[in-house]
């Protein structure tokens, strides 16, 4: 079994032909990705794999695998730290899909957030949640007895102020059209005036003034494609059958105590609430 591991500028260059057995790791500019890259090369050279374990394509970001679904080399391709929607966007940019592709994409998804809201939050009954494009589809989760108003908007901070008079906490999730750096100051700002919690998608927001969140580390999602080509391995040579996308398995719930304190809020220890959370995500398996 080998492991090449390319960091790539421009584009991506393949050889004639694959090697047997073989593990190619594409990634985005090494600006951005290095770090991971170099942890996930380290994790799988000491994987038992053996050269009957099928060839396999791993991209690193969105502009890797975009260049990779370029070629034609059919070979199996897994995505990794790729969005939703950049994992669809690049499918569809794809002149013909000649990759059997799958992901593991990098964002805590939305049913994830909510119930973390009802088990973090339980006197908060009424959570609203701002989206850019269209509504999910949660009605699983209203059965929680949590009441979700979702709303569509192009205009954020109109839309935010209405929606947070209207509701008891905000989620974000990742949606940079609403959620991004220059626009997250006001969303705080206008969600303490109110005295309203936020649940956060990122540790970074919840650094930045966000009662609770859920986030997923370099090692968790290494520990997931680990487990994802352990798997996959098991099919042997020939084998180009993939899981289906999936959201990241492994998080970690992070809390900011400071701001659940000045909105007079307890919270449970952050390893608590991950574990019940964990366990709750295992009941709907």
């Amino acid at each position: 079994m080998s492991i090449r591991l390319l960091l790539l500028l421009l584009c991506i260059l393949f050889g004639s032909g694959a090697q047997s057995g073989t593990i190619t790791l594409l990634a985005d500019p090494p600006q951005a990705y290095q770090s991971f890259s170099i942890q996930l090369e380290e994790t799988l050279s000491s994987l038992p794999l053996s050269d009957s374990t099928p060839n396999l394509l791993i991209t690193i970001g969105p502009k890797s695998l975009t260049n990779a679904l370029q070629q034609s080399i059919p070979t199996p391709l897994l995505a990794l730290l790729v969005t939703h929607d950049e994992f669809d966007q690049a499918l569809q940019q794809a002149p013909s899909l000649k990759h059997p592709a799958t992901a593991i994409f990098r964002e805590q998804p939305l049913h994830r957030l909510i119930q973390l809201s009802a088990l973090a939050l339980p006197s908060i009954h009424h959570v609203g949640i701002l989206q850019s494009g269209e509504e999910e589809n949660i009605e699983i989760l209203t059965q929680q007895g949590l009441q979700i108003t979702q709303q569509t908007t192009q205009q954020l901070h109109p839309s935010l102020r209405q929606l947070l008079s209207n509701t008891n906490a905000l989620i974000t999730h990742h949606d940079p059209a609403l959620f991004n750096a220059q626009s997250f100051r006001g969303i705080l700002l206008s969600a303490y005036r109110q005295q309203k919690p936020l649940i956060c998608h990122t540790t970074s927001a919840v650094q930045a003034g966000c009662v609770v969140g859920a986030s997923t580390s370099s090692e968790e999602m290494i520990a997931q494609t680990q487990t994802w080509i352990s798997q996959f391995s098991r099919g042997g040579q020939g084998n180009t059958a993939l899981f289906s996308p999936q959201y990241p398995a492994q998080f970690t719930v992070v809390t900011n105590p400071k701001v659940a304190r000045s909105l007079g809020i307890h919270l449970d220890h952050p390893s608590t609430l991950t574990q019940q959370l964990q366990q709750f995500e295992e009941t709907l398996q």
